[in-house]
């Protein structure tokens, strides 16, 4: 049996989407044999993947070029990037997907499928197709990254054994939490008695990257280590820098995922300073964890399922300067503090948010799936 997931992800851009897309096939390969599909028409998107990842053994990438139609609606690839899958020539135990529109067609198909949620809805249609999607035998179960996002997918009233809520994960293997804070400093050439407070992923200012600046402001002697940000993003960013005046802050742009356990290792905290409750999918949250520094994160619902106040990490008052001081101080001021925070977050990363033990529970309600459909036949 194999799994197929069906994949839009672009992922020579490397964005969180891609990097979360290719751990959960590393993890499902790990268990049974994977196919990878995805839209490939200059081979950039398979290169980027040999290039810029560690492939499991057990998983095969499957490029599809896009047809030329003659009328060209969005939707026919996407018919033709499914159909693929659904012929790969071997049996099927489900398909799996993050899109929409992929899934809906999937329950014409008569194949067991999962649809996993990232993002709250951002078209009224979305809602019907989910609830057409809701009703059908084939779909094993949604499977949003946080409980907050049931009610805003319109899902509440959901059979509850159609909803599997599972947070994202994180490879572990990548981050060492013995790894000394003084070497990763001498390896990136930063000031080896600063305190730094440290931000990874886009440059979005929903995310909080401006905000940062603000922070930056406030706090001439901590150093702000931005890492990450598309060439598109980094020159308003450092055009804002320079209008303020800000010293103080390290902006990397965009660096290899394999180089971000380096960077996350040479700080003192980690800001996860989202601005809005829009985007729902905090894949960096579980990497902070496993990096062993305290997190300092906005009090937004889905980061209070993972963060417990002051025990696992400090949550601030979204979009609020003087929070996010305090809390800054509170762990420059007591070092014992954010080292008792970031064991107790490393130890529940450890045991509850590996991509390998999101997967078994997947295969577990696929396996509970089929079952019931034998029991109903």
């Amino acid at each position: 049996m194999a799994i197929c997931y069906v994949s839009l992800s672009e992922f020579a851009a490397m964005k969180a989407n891609g990097i979360q897309t290719i751990a959960m096939c590393n993890a499902f390969a790990e268990r049974e044999k994977t196919f990878l599909f995805f839209f490939d028409d200059d081979g950039s998107n398979a290169g980027a993947l040999s290039k810029n990842f560690r492939l499991h053994g057990n998983l095969n990438l499957v490029p599809v070029r896009r047809k030329r139609f003659p009328f060209k609606p969005r939707f026919f690839n996407l018919i033709h990037l499914t159909l693929s899958a659904i012929r790969v020539g071997e049996p099927i135990r489900f398909l799996f997907t993050r899109e929409v529109f992929i899934a809906w067609f999937l329950t014409f198909m008569g194949r067991p499928f999962f649809l996993e949620h990232h993002l709250n809805l951002r078209e009224p249609w979305h809602r019907h197709l989910l609830r057409w999607i809701s009703g059908s035998r084939n779909l094993r179960a949604h499977v949003p990254i946080s409980s907050s996002m049931v009610k805003t997918l319109g899902l509440e009233k959901c059979d509850p054994d159609k909803i599997l809520i599972l947070h994202d994960g994180v490879d572990l293997s990548l981050f060492d939490a013995s790894r000394k804070k003084a070497i990763a400093r001498i390896d990136l050439q930063l000031p080896p008695d600063r305190f730094i407070a440290g931000y990874c992923g886009q440059l979005y200012a929903d995310k909080g990257a401006y905000f940062i600046l603000e922070l930056a402001a406030a706090l001439p002697d901590v150093l702000f280590l931005l890492v990450g940000g598309q060439v598109p993003d980094l020159a308003p960013m450092k055009a804002a820098v320079l209008e303020k005046g800000l010293a103080n802050v390290l902006l990397t742009g965009r660096v290899d995922h394999a180089r971000v356990p380096g960077y996350l290792a040479a700080c003192d905290c980690f800001l996860l300073p989202n601005t809005t409750n829009y985007y729902m999918s905090p894949l960096k949250l579980f990497e902070y964890m496993a990096a062993d520094r305290p997190i300092i994160a906005s009090d937004f619902p889905p980061f209070r399922e993972v963060i417990e106040p002051g025990k696992t990490g400090l949550l601030a008052r979204p979009n609020d300067r003087e929070s996010f001081l305090a809390a800054i101080a509170a762990l420059r001021r007591e070092p014992a503090l954010g080292g008792r925070l970031a064991l107790a977050a490393r130890e529940k990363v450890e045991s509850e948010h590996s991509w390998i033990s999101r997967v078994d529970s997947i295969l577990a309600r696929a396996q509970a799936g089929q079952i019931d459909r034998r029991n109903s036949n």
